[in-house]
């Protein structure tokens, strides 16, 4: 082989890759990761406009601290510490929080499956350390029903280093 070839060799084989890699880390430069609201979180709410009303006990019946959240990326997968174990599907993004469906049912038709009895609406505000919600719960199985407003505190976690 002439040294011709092994130039063009090297460039193909090296050369090229390293300039497509130099071109991905300057375009991904200014991402930023999604706010992290992962973990336990504690809820401050008033569920007593919803007495009697159908799916009501997939959220009041719950004990503290009552939504855990498990994220990756901008998805969440909220957790409700509740006797039926409710499992919610929602997304971040900036800083607003959104998990189940937004639309309501009509309570004869609705189902009270947690991904469709339940709206939440959150804004997360950092104070510090100190991380909070506010937002609101949609009972989306009684159209007469009202959002009902919360205010949620995450629970601080182990330190590192601690189980």
């Amino acid at each position: 082989m002439s040294n011709r070839r092994l130039i063009l060799a090297y460039v193909f084989l090296v050369g090229i890759p390293l300039l497509g890699l130099i071109g991905i880390v300057r375009r991904g430069q200014h991402l930023q990761a999604p706010v992290s609201v992962g973990g336990s979180w504690n809820v401050e709410a008033d569920f007593s406009p919803w007495s009697g009303k159908p799916c009501v006990d997939v959220l009041g019946s719950g004990k503290q601290p009552l939504l855990n959240i498990s994220q990756s990326g901008d998805r969440l997968v909220l957790a409700l510490n509740n006797p039926q174990s409710t499992v919610i599907a929602g997304s971040i993004r900036g800083t607003v929080l959104t998990a189940g469906t937004q639309d309501s049912a009509d309570s004869a038709g609705g189902s009270c499956a947690a991904s469709q009895a339940i709206g939440i609406t959150a804004e997360l505000n950092k104070d510090g350390q100190q991380h909070a919600l506010t937002g609101t719960f949609k009972l989306n199985t009684c159209r007469a029903c009202a959002p009902v407003s919360f205010h949620a505190v995450r629970q601080a976690g182990p330190k590192r280093g601690e189980q």
